[in-house]
């Protein structure tokens, strides 16, 4: 497979133009696909990888989490207020707006 990279993705020519070869082939999706394991261990895949992740993926991932926990705080008081103490929130609930914005997020996150 490595042997393929001469004939995918983005290259700039001697004159500055851009060339795009094989846009619908996507490098990181073949590598997922692949049954071959020995791929990772090459060392110019590993950074490929890591720089993905530090680039794109982290940033990604460290919103999704921050959101999920804030999930799980807003459904604990809503839960400890509302059922555990019987206060029973007043007409304009608001940690039922709150749990129903975190529940939304997630929905929206994964479709994304």
């Amino acid at each position: 497979m490595i042997n393929l990279l001469p004939q995918i993705g983005e290259y700039v020519t001697e004159d500055g133009e851009t060339e795009i070869r094989n846009k619908d082939v996507d490098f990181m999706g073949l590598i997922a696909e692949s049954d071959e394991l020995e791929i990772f261990e090459c060392e110019s895949v590993q950074k490929l990888i890591e720089f993905k992740w530090d680039q794109f993926a982290y940033s990604w991932h460290s919103v999704g989490t921050a959101i999920h926990i804030l999930q799980i705080v807003v459904l604990i008081v809503y839960v400890q207020i509302v059922y555990v103490q019987y206060n029973f929130p007043k007409p304009i609930n608001y940690y039922a707006i709150g749990l129903l914005i975190f529940v939304t997020y997630p929905s929206i996150y994964t479709a994304v």
